[in-house]
């Protein structure tokens, strides 16, 4: 006989009773492992977060070693004296993070403006220190598109910067709007370079940045229910409207009631990094606490952080350290009248450069609460590390 000519005998075909319990056996170890496996993967997301953040931290002290300063929001001198508009804080922090060609093409875009048009332009390149991979939005940049950022400064609890670039810069925030524009005219009231030193609170005590969702891309106007957290939705925020109003858009779960999305280049988080003629793209606004909706009207409005981690956002302080922030975080009395800055003018409204800011409000201290102060540079505030 063949040595190779074999007789399968007594061999069976699973029954159907067995093939039921081992689908029912793999479905039930299947849905043991996934969620453990998921929050691995998310572990190791949030660590990346982190070392983003406290790369983007060890950036900015490096650029306040080299030019005795902290980085400009926009019209930094860097960039005004060789007449680059609309480059904004992120945009200088380039050679710290390693991306020091895309600096040098910047700067030579000057002489050669064309740069900026090509599908490479630094304005148009991945750089991955400025995304956070558990945001899916930040996963969604293709070759050509503009450069997006997860990671936003700290713009304290003042709208101040709220319109265009060349407003004034809130006595609060580590961040300023430049003292000249590009074509070397004066910018407005409070516009100036800030240093270390000028942080009163102290490093330790100072928001520097946080996390935000970038826009979804939801077409300008839209009225739908929008992830309130990758969109700013059609809502008066403004000096003489409390961040009450904005709240009362937030919705069920991630999902506004119904809402209009401003969408569009100008109100598009996160959406381009380069970008401050708004302050939508790059800043935050320290009045709602995490993951609250972030909310215009016109060029008015405020950005809320947030992130798609559970409960809150991860942020670093001025010192380096890095913190996970939660929704819960204290913000007091939400209903007060924000303040305004000296050269708005408002009638009846609180002036922040003669206030102090929020925290002197209607003769309340701490109006918006531990967030607030965490934002501002100057609240006379000292927070322990169990405080937030």
């Amino acid at each position: 006989m063949n040595k190779f000519d074999f007789r399968y005998k007594n061999h069976r075909a699973f029954t159907l009773v067995e093939l039921l319990v081992t689908i029912a056996i793999t479905g039930v170890l299947v849905a043991m492992f996934l969620p453990a496996i998921q929050a691995a993967r998310e572990a190791s997301r949030r660590t990346q977060c982190r070392q983003n953040l406290r790369q983007l931290a060890v950036a900015v002290h490096r650029f306040h070693d080299v030019h005795n300063r902290l980085p400009c929001f926009t019209d930094d001198p860097v960039f005004a004296s060789k007449q680059l508009d609309r480059f904004g804080f992120l945009y200088v922090l380039l050679p710290f993070v390693e991306r020091q060609s895309d600096y040098n093409a910047l700067l030579s875009s000057v002489s050669d403006p064309s740069i900026l048009d090509k599908p490479d332009a630094p304005t148009r390149v991945l750089i991955e220190a400025f995304l956070c991979p558990s945001d899916e939005n930040s996963g969604r940049w293709t070759a050509g598109e503009y450069t997006k950022t997860n990671y936003r400064g700290s713009l304290a609890d003042i709208i101040a910067q709220s319109g265009t670039r060349h407003r004034s810069s809130s006595p609060r925030s580590w961040l300023k709007v430049g003292p000249n524009r590009p074509d070397g005219t004066p910018n407005s009231f409070n516009a100036r370079v800030a240093k270390l030193s000028d942080i009163t609170d102290g490093l330790s005590n100072t928001l520097l940045l946080t996390e935000g969702i970038i826009w979804d891309g939801t077409p300008a106007m839209t009225n739908a229910q929008v992830d309130f957290r990758a969109n700013m939705v059609e809502a008066e925020f403004h000096f003489d409207k409390p961040p009450t109003n904005c709240l009362s858009q937030k919705g069920a779960g991630r999902r506004t009631i119904n809402v209009i999305s401003k969408g569009g280049d100008a109100f598009a988080p996160g959406d381009r990094a380069f970008e401050n003629y708004f302050t939508y793209q790059t800043g935050i606004f320290t009045l709602l606490p995490p993951n609250s909706p972030s909310c215009a009207n016109e060029s008015f409005g405020a950005v809320s952080a947030s992130s798609e981690h559970p409960n809150g956002v991860q942020s670093v302080l001025a010192d380096g350290s890095v913190r996970f922030i939660t929704n819960t975080i204290d913000t007091k009395n939400l209903a007060i009248t924000c303040s305004a800055e000296a050269d708005d003018r408002i009638p009846s409204v609180p002036v922040a450069a003669t206030t102090g800011g929020t925290d002197a409000v209607a003769g309340q201290p701490f109006s918006y609460g531990l967030w607030a102060e965490l934002g501002a540079i100057n609240s006379g505030a000292e927070f322990t590390p169990s405080a937030f």
